[in-house]
C-alpha cells in the first residue's frame, strides 16, 4: 500500500466532498476496556443532557423558544462542565468525544426545530441505551494517523487497524463504532474528488414487493426477501432468548445469536442494493424513480414488514450519494402522484377503470397493447425523464444531482 496523503483540511472545492471509508478495527483488552469506558461516558453525558432540556422544558406553554436556547451548543457546552465537576470520572476519556457527542445532540434539536428542513421533519431526540449500537467521534486533535498507524488520544499503543483500502487523504475526523456482535469499526471521513463517470443510458426504475424492481431496458430484479426467508431461523432464536434468565450467561449467548441472524440479514440487504446502484450509476446519465412516501406507506400494517424488507429507502439514499460522486449521472425524483402505473407507455392514454394493486398485466383498452404492470410503470418513467430534460432549462438540469420533477412536467405527458 502506499503512504497516505497529508492534505490541508480546508472548505471543500466544487470537486469535492467529505465520504466515509469504514474499516475494521481490533483493538486488545486494554482498549477494549478505554473503548467501552469511552463509550458509557458519551452515553451518560448525552442522556444527563437531554433530561435536563427536558426538565427545564417540560411545564412550559410555549417550550420552543426555551428548547432553542438550551439546545444551543454553547449551553449544553457549559452544562458539560458541570457534569465534569460533579462526575470526575469524566477526565478518564478524551474531552473531545464528549463535546462531539453533545454537538450531535445540539444539531438534533437544531433539525428537529428547523422549518425549512425538506422531507419528513425529524422527531425529538431520545435516551440512549446501553446495549445494541455504540459509537464516538473524534477531531484531528484526538486522534493521530501516521502511515498506517491509528492512535487515540489517553490509549498508550496504537489500535490495529485491517486496512482493506488506502485512504484518499488525511481524515478530517474518525468514528469509532461497537456493532451488537461486539465487532469494533473504525470510519474515516475524509474529502474525496468526484470520479466522473461516463454513462450514456436514460432509466426508469418502479419499485414493487411481488418484483423488487422492474428497469426499463427489460430488467425484472426479483424479490430476494431477505428478513422473510430468514424469519424461521430468527423466530427459533428469538424464542430461546425469552426463556433465558435475566442477566444470566445463556441469555448473552442466546441474544448474540439474535443479533447474529439480523447482521446476516443486513449484509445481504446491503450487498445487494449496493451491486445494484453502482451498476445503475456506472452505466446511465439519468436515472428516474418514484419519490415514495415510505413513512406514510408503512402505516399499512399489512405491508409494512415487505416494503420495509424491500430496502427503497436504502436504494434511494444511495444512488443520491453515488450520482453526486460521480458528477454525471442525474436522478429524478418523480411527483408521488405520477400515475406512472395507470397510463399506457404506447398511446399514453389512462384506462377508464383503475388498474388494481394485484394485477400483473393489462391490456390498453385504447390501443390493444398487453402491458406488464411494473415494466410499464419504468417505461413511463423513463419518458418522464427524457421531458424533464427537454423541458428545463440546461443550467438549471446541469446544476443539480438530483432533481425533483415538477408537477406540471408530468401533467404535460399524461
Amino acid at each position: 500500500m502506499s503512504t497516505l496523503l497529508q492534505l490541508p483540511t480546508g472548505s471543500l472545492s466544487k470537486d469535492t466532498f467529505l465520504k466515509g471509508y469504514k474499516y475494521r478495527l481490533y483493538p486488545n483488552h486494554e482498549q477494549a476496556q478505554y473503548l467501552a469506558k469511552a463509550f458509557g461516558c458519551a452515553r451518560f453525558v448525552w442522556n444527563q443532557t437531554l433530561d435536563h432540556i427536558q426538565k427545564s422544558v417540560k411545564d412550559l406553554e410555549n417550550p420552543y423558544p426555551t428548547l432553542r436556547s438550551l439546545s444551543n451548543f454553547n449551553e449544553i457546552n457549559r452544562h458539560l462542565n458541570k457534569l465534569k465537576a460533579e462526575h470526575t470520572w469524566l477526565y478518564d476519556v478524551s474531552a473531545v468525544l464528549l463535546q462531539q457527542k453533545l454537538n450531535d445532540l445540539s444539531a438534533a434539536y437544531s433539525n428537529h426545530l428547523s422549518r425549512q428542513r425538506a422531507g419528513r421533519k425529524p422527531g425529538l431526540p431520545r435516551f440512549k441505551r446501553r446495549v445494541g449500537h455504540q459509537s464516538i467521534r473524534l477531531t484531528t486533535n484526538a486522534f493521530k494517523l501516521e502511515g498506517y498507524i491509528l492512535s487515540i488520544a489517553k490509549v498508550k499503543t496504537p489500535v490495529k487497524v485491517r486496512w482493506s483500502r488506502d485512504l484518499p487523504n488525511h481524515p478530517r475526523s474518525i468514528t469509532l463504532t461497537r456493532t451488537p456482535l461486539g465487532e469494533y469499526y473504525v470510519t474515516f471521513l475524509c474529502e474525496c474528488a468526484s470520479k466522473v463517470s461516463t454513462g450514456t443510458g436514460v432509466v426508469g426504475i418502479d419499485a414493487g414487493i411481488s418484483n423488487l424492481y422492474a428497469i426499463s431496458d427489460g430488467t425484472i430484479i426479483e424479490n430476494p426477501r431477505h428478513f422473510v426467508s430468514a424469519q424461521r431461523h430468527l423466530a427459533i432464536f428469538q424464542r430461546r432468548l425469552a426463556k433465558k434468565v435475566k442477566g444470566s450467561k445463556n441469555r448473552q449467548k442466546a441474544l448474540f445469536k439474535v443479533n447474529q441472524q439480523y447482521n446476516k440479514i443486513k449484509n445481504q440487504r446491503h450487498d445487494a442494493v449496493h451491486k445494484l446502484t453502482s451498476k445503475l450509476i456506472r452505466e446511465n446519465q439519468s436515472v428516474c424513480i418514484e419519490d415514495l412516501n415510505i413513512f406514510g406507506m408503512v402505516k399499512n400494517h399489512k405491508l409494512a414488514k415487505h416494503i420495509l424488507d424491500a430496502g427503497w429507502g436504502m436504494m434511494r439514499q444511495q444512488l443520491v450519494y453515488k450520482a453526486i460522486h460521480s458528477q454525471h449521472t442525474k436522478i429524478l425524483l418523480a411527483d408521488p402522484f405520477y400515475p406512472s402505473t395507470q397510463l399506457c407507455s404506447t398511446c399514453r392514454c389512462k384506462p377508464s377503470a383503475k388498474i388494481a394493486l394485484g394485477t400483473a398485466e393489462w391490456v390498453c383498452e385504447y390501443c390493444q397493447t398487453r402491458h406488464h404492470r411494473d415494466l410499464n410503470a419504468a417505461a413511463n418513467l423513463e419518458r418522464l425523464a427524457h421531458h424533464t430534460r427537454e423541458t428545463l432549462p440546461p443550467e438549471q438540469y446541469a446544476a443539480a444531482s438530483v432533481i425533483l420533477v415538477p408537477r406540471g412536467v408530468y401533467l404535460e405527458i399524461s
